[in-house]
């Protein structure tokens, strides 16, 4: 399975200045655009409880899964269905749903190929994003760089990771916006 992470950056590496600040607040129509069409293909995306809450709603077309501590008590908290995914879980087929997780990053990878996923897209938070790169699992980053430098705020990652990057692709989404295309060498005691 082609696991990607998928963020819009400010050009000092923030994705928000609070965590409640959705994206397109400040994202340009070119990123969205960009950001709909991927996670459309990828059939699956991931993002966790607060990254969810920023826009409140399912995301059509795709696998909507939000990453939680606790399944239950998100589930009471949303006014939508939610539906588990488990160890267990053999299909990830309605769009219609808001699926939920607790499973650790790895297993949800592994639960989400046997269930025939191809493409799973990390979309935040930045907890979200520093527990499914240090997991190991994520191979690359689609990272978009918008013309604004939002000083404290919100960082791609929440905790120190350590990965190297190889850059692949840069892209003009429009003349002030680039999309970086990063695959990830992973950083291990043996190649240090």
């Amino acid at each position: 399975m082609h696991v990607f992470l998928i963020a819009a950056i400010s050009i000092d590496g923030q994705i928000a200045e609070a965590t409640d600040q959705v994206s397109t607040a400040w994202t340009s129509k070119e990123d969205h655009k960009f950001f709909v069409q991927r996670t459309k293909q990828a059939g699956a995306m991931v993002f966790g409880s607060s990254t969810f809450r920023t826009f409140n709603r399912i995301l059509p077309g795709r696998a909507n899964i939000v990453y939680t501590r606790d399944v239950e008590q998100f589930r009471a908290s949303t006014p939508l269905t939610v539906v588990e995914v488990t160890g267990d879980t053999t299909e990830l087929q309605n769009t219609e749903v808001l699926y939920a997780t607790s499973l650790e990053p790895k297993t949800l990878v592994a639960v989400l190929e046997k269930a025939g996923v191809n493409e799973l897209a990390v979309c935040g938070g930045s907890s979200i994003y520093a527990q499914f790169v240090k997991a190991g699992v994520v191979q690359t980053l689609y990272l978009t760089l918008e013309p604004i430098a939002i000083g404290k705020g919100v960082p791609l990652f929440a905790e120190s990771v350590q990965t190297r990057l190889t850059l692949n692709n840069v892209t003009h989404l429009s003349e002030q916006t680039l999309l970086l295309e990063y695959s990830t060498f992973f950083v291990t005691r043996e190649n240090t």
